[in-house]
């Protein structure tokens, strides 16, 4: 995990006073987050507001980063 992400969530887990084994992810009624929970409630607005087609899953998006990231030039992405 990039050092800027590390410190972004330790930022964020010492605002929310959070333990070490307290989870920073979950529900508005403080549930775990669940797949389908993240699926319906967080990816499928963000596709329909990125116009993304309908279908479009996590792992097409991951499998688009490392395409680009292993593409010509663009070495230590």
């Amino acid at each position: 995990m990039p050092e800027f992400l590390q410190e972004e969530i330790a930022r964020h887990a010492a605002l929310l006073k959070l333990g070490e084994a307290d989870v920073p992810c979950r529900t508005p009624r403080k549930t775990l987050l669940r797949r389908d929970y993240y699926n319906r409630e967080i990816w499928k607005p963000a596709i329909t507001a990125l116009a993304l087609p309908e279908g479009t899953t996590f792992h097409d998006l991951r499998h688009t980063f490392a395409s680009t990231a292993l593409a010509p030039g663009r070495a230590g992405l």
